[in-house]
């Protein structure tokens, strides 16, 4: 599983040669660097994209809880973070969850 990150590195540097497209350096170190590299943390944030994009009080509340693993898994995974805060943010800007006291958080922090 770990050769994945590097495929994805190898396949970005491959297409911008074919397109003949020069990377400037700090978007070739962002190609090169994975943003973990642990595929298991890696698993969790896309399942946690996922249930995220569901659009569902059901998805968020697992979606969050994807995220966290995520960055239990690597605390370094920043987008683990990011994921988690848009989470939050569209779980509490969707008023239809939010009104009926289905937010992931159960309504507490929402009121």
């Amino acid at each position: 599983m770990h050769e994945i990150f590097t495929v994805q590195s190898d396949v970005a540097q491959k297409v911008a040669k074919a397109l003949e497209v020069t990377l400037l350096a700090p978007v070739k170190q962002r190609v090169e660097r994975a943003a973990t590299s642990d595929p298991v943390a890696h698993d969790y944030y896309l399942k946690a994209r996922r249930d995220h994009y569901n659009y569902t009080a059901e998805g968020f509340a697992q979606a969050i809880a994807g995220y966290e693993a995520a960055a239990r898994r690597d605390p370094a995974y920043a987008m683990a973070y990011v994921g988690l805060a848009q989470v939050w943010v569209d779980a509490l800007c969707n008023a239809r969850f939010v009104e009926r006291g289905r937010c992931p958080c159960g309504g507490d922090t929402c009121r």
